[in-house]
């Protein structure tokens, strides 16, 4: 087992970072269900699991970021048409299969140049997408805006490997070894145990002895699978819990490094702990009973887990109420102007939102003459974000959201991710594949191509991809005061 300590050990030595044979990163654990927050520079090392069980091959970060444009409307864009897979200049019409495309502006054929127009389109996203940067991640110049954005996101700590040398990631695939040094982001409650997996990957024939651990003794670390480095040019695997015993208000690191034969220690991997500020928010959830099905709506045990888990990730706790509410009492006909000819709950922008601000009001309503719960006025309804399970099947959607409302709606056949999703949604999220020109957003700093990635924004599960992520910059969202 590795070494173990709670501050800087020192050396006879200069304490160096990295030397050009160990390399020690994190990920989630094979059974994770988003019950921490934890981000980090994807480089398709990572499965990534699916609703019907399995895994799917992950993801690589640069390959599917990018804009959504508008159809019709780009000249001289090199974009993919979803549709056919091709990638087409509309000016020239020039059409090529290759998978990731050009960082450039215009066609290298006809290299004209015009203005494009995005997709603005919150809930949907076009057939054409045009990819942030090059297939040539290597090459730094070819890095887009949102890439570089992102990478700065991350602490880097410094390396000793050659730029651009490249690796075999431990699902077989080539990876610049220099994102391995961005250094990956959790957060975890007081008071819980975790866990987490380490990887290792050592490069020359000299091992290290072991691998030497530190941290803050608020953090206990206790290793579950043998730890192992008696491998080179080979991904090696191991678990380990961490335990965090009390609340922090810094930004906190686990370090890990060994010694070479001249007693020199070098940092070869680390993990950013973020302060745990936590915010809380109220949550009511309100089965409705609709005058069609004379049935309440429900939240099954999988809706709350996902959603708490979805909270946690941003440092947010929350107390919920349930609580019915049978709006036809007053007036038996009032939701009827809500249902479209085929009986389905309505997915009319005007109409949903004036359904949720009915909702409201009738909950308010109620709450005058039966008090849902004792410690909930007025006022703590109204700021309290509510998600009303409502027995009727919509056309296509699971549920939506209106921000302004602080209120969701759920509909019968929705999958357990719909709760979080739509109420982060209310918190202000959109998804992950809108761009931040759309409907004024200025949460969209990174947009990804649609339905690939876990992140519970994303509509992957319709590709059948289980979506239990968020990333830093949706926590940062979801708690202003809290993440950093």
């Amino acid at each position: 087992m590795g070494k173990t300590g709670t501050g800087a050990e020192k050396t006879e030595k200069q304490e160096m970072e990295i030397k050009p044979s160990c390399i020690v990163t994190f990920r989630p654990h094979d059974g994770y269900e988003g019950e921490y927050g934890f981000d980090w520079v994807r480089v398709g090392d990572y499965l990534l699991k699916s609703t019907g069980g399995g895994t799917k091959p992950a993801y690589i970060t640069h390959e599917i970021m990018g804009r959504y444009l508008k159809e019709g409307t780009e000249t001289g864009r090199s974009v993919l048409d979803t549709t056919s897979g091709a990638r087409e200049c509309s000016l020239c019409s020039r059409r090529t299969s290759c998978e990731i495309l050009c960082a450039k502006d215009f066609c290298f054929d006809c290299s004209e140049t015009a203005t494009c127009k995005v997709c603005v389109d919150i809930n949907a996203h076009s057939k054409r997408f045009k990819y942030d940067n090059s297939s040539v991640f290597s090459d730094r110049t070819k890095r887009g805006s949102q890439t570089k954005k992102l990478l700065r996101s991350f602490h880097r700590y410094t390396r000793g490997w050659k730029d651009n040398e490249i690796i075999i990631n431990k699902l077989s695939k080539e990876i610049e070894r220099e994102l391995y040094s961005f250094t990956p982001k959790l957060t975890i409650f007081p008071n819980e145990t975790i866990t987490l997996k380490c990887l290792v990957y050592i490069k020359d024939k000299a091992l290290p002895e072991n691998l030497i651990w530190e941290h803050n003794d608020m953090f206990k670390l206790v290793f579950t699978t043998k730890e192992n480095i008696s491998t080179i040019n080979n991904w090696q695997e191991f678990q380990f819990t961490l335990e965090c015993k009390r609340n922090f208000s810094n930004k906190e690191h686990i370090k890990v490094s060994f010694k070479d034969n001249e007693n020199i220690k070098y940092i070869c991997g680390k993990l950013e702990v973020l302060p745990n500020k936590i915010k809380e928010i109220d949550v009511i959830k309100v089965r409705v009973t609709s005058q069609a099905h004379r049935a309440a709506g429900g939240f099954s045990s999988d809706d709350l887990k996902m959603l708490k888990n979805a909270l946690k990730q941003g440092y947010v706790k929350f107390t919920d109420i349930e609580v019915d509410l049978n709006p036809t009492v007053d007036d038996p006909n009032w939701f009827n102007s809500y249902f479209d000819s085929h009986g389905r709950v309505t997915n009319n922008n005007a109409l949903m939102l004036d359904l949720l601000n009915n909702l409201n009001n009738r909950l308010i309503s109620q709450n005058l003459t039966t008090p849902i719960h004792p410690s909930f006025d007025e006022t703590r309804i109204r700021n309290a974000q509510k998600i009303y399970s409502i027995n009727e099947t919509a056309n296509g959607y699971g549920g939506y959201s209106i921000e302004s409302q602080r209120a969701c709606v759920l509909v019968t056949g929705h999958s357990p991710s719909t709760a979080p999703h739509e109420l982060l949604h209310s918190l202000g999220l959109p998804h992950t594949f809108t761009v931040k020109e759309a409907a004024g957003l200025k949460t969209s700093d990174y947009t990804y191509f649609a339905r690939k990635t876990e992140n519970i924004m994303d509509y992957s599960h319709t590709e059948g991809i289980e979506r239990r992520m968020l990333n830093h910059w949706q926590w940062k969202v979801i708690n202003k005061e809290g993440v950093t």
